[in-house]
C-alpha cells in the first residue's frame, strides 16, 4: 500500500482538504463560540441568581426585622399592660401584707394589754373576794354578837322591837 506522504497529492485535492480544513476550523470556531457564549449565559444567569438570592436574603432580613418589630409592639401593646398589672397588683398586695403586719402587731400588743388588763382584773377580784369574805366574816359576826349579846338584853328589857329593827338595819 502506498502512503500518502510518498503519494503527490493533486492541486485541487489540496484545495479542496484546504477548503475542508478552513470549513471545520470556522465550524469549530463557531462551536467554541457557541459554547463561550452558552457559559457567558449560565455565568450571567448564575449571576442573576446570585443577585436574586442576595435580594431575597435582604428581603428575609427586612421580614425578620419587621417579625422583631411585630413582636416588640405586640409586647408593648398586649403584654406589657398585663405586665405592669401584675406589677401594679404585687405592689398593692406588697402593702396590704405590710398593713396586716402592723394590725397583727397591733392586736398583738392588745392583746397583750388585755392580758395584763385580765390578770389585774384576776387580783382585783380575789381582793374583791377576800374584802367579801371578810365582810361576810365581821356580818356574821355581828349577827353572832347581837343574838348572844344584845338580843337576851333587848328581851330582857322588853325591846324585842327594837331588836328586830336593828336586825333588819344591820341585815336587810
Amino acid at each position: 500500500m502506498e502512503s500518502t506522504i510518498d503519494r503527490p497529492m493533486a492541486d485541487p485535492e489540496i484545495a479542496r482538504l484546504n477548503a475542508d480544513i478552513q470549513r471545520l476550523q470556522v465550524e469549530t470556531t463557531k462551536l467554541i463560540a457557541e459554547k463561550l457564549k452558552a457559559e457567558a449565559e449560565k455565568l450571567k444567569l448564575d449571576s442573576e441568581t446570585s443577585k436574586l438570592d442576595i435580594e431575597k436574603s435582604k428581603l428575609d432580613a427586612e421580614k425578620a426585622k419587621l417579625n422583631a418589630e411585630r413582636r416588640k409592639l405586640n409586647l408593648q401593646t398586649r403584654w406589657l399592660p398585663i405586665a405592669e398589672k401584675s406589677r401594679a397588683d404585687a405592689e398593692r398586695s406588697r402593702a396590704d401584707v405590710e398593713k396586716l403586719m402592723v394590725d397583727i402587731e397591733k392586736s398583738r400588743a392588745d392583746v397583750e394589754k388585755l392580758m395584763a388588763d385580765a390578770e389585774k382584773s384576776r387580783a382585783d377580784a380575789e381582793k374583791s373576794k377576800h374584802y367579801a369574805e371578810k365582810a361576810k366574816l365581821r356580818a356574821e359576826t355581828r349577827k353572832l354578837n347581837l343574838q348572844t349579846r344584845w338580843l337576851p338584853m333587848i328581851e330582857g328589857a322588853g325591846l324585842l322591837g327594837v331588836g328586830i329593827a336593828l336586825v333588819k338595819l344591820y341585815f336587810p
